[in-house]
């Protein structure tokens, strides 16, 4: 399910997961773009204080958008790693270790599994 920002609470789908953070990302591009648009345009060719105001003012409702995505991220439930915190100060791409961070929880998953599966069938057996 989603909340009203259309964020999933759970996802088990990678591919909705993935769509979810395009779309994300596509808001946030749109918002950060706007407010350097508003920074480079402030005072450039003003002619008196009335456009100064009128950029601020456009500056301050970009600032105001980028606050309403950030709020949707649900700041205190986001975590990241700190793996992949260490990786990116590192000047790794993050996207390159998570991918390796999935890829070692897929083979433990698996062993787990299988740890599993042997102890399903050693009860199985042991029972007469």
């Amino acid at each position: 399910m989603s909340d009203t920002h259309g964020a999933p609470e759970t996802v088990h789908d990678p591919k909705i997961a993935s769509e979810y953070i395009k779309g994300l990302r596509g808001r946030v591009e749109e918002v950060l773009s706007k407010q350097i648009d508003a920074v480079e345009s402030i005072g450039k060719d003003a002619k008196d204080a009335s456009v100064v105001r009128d950029q601020l003012n456009a500056y301050i409702g970009a600032l105001e958008s980028l606050y309403t995505e950030a709020s949707s991220l649900h700041g205190d439930e986001v975590e990241v790693p700190l793996e992949v915190l260490q990786y990116v100060d590192d000047g790794g791409n993050p996207d390159e270790c998570m991918r390796h961070i999935m890829s070692a929880v897929l083979r433990e998953s698996q062993r787990v599994h299988g740890k599993k599966h042997a102890i399903e069938v050693f009860e199985e057996n042991s029972h007469p």
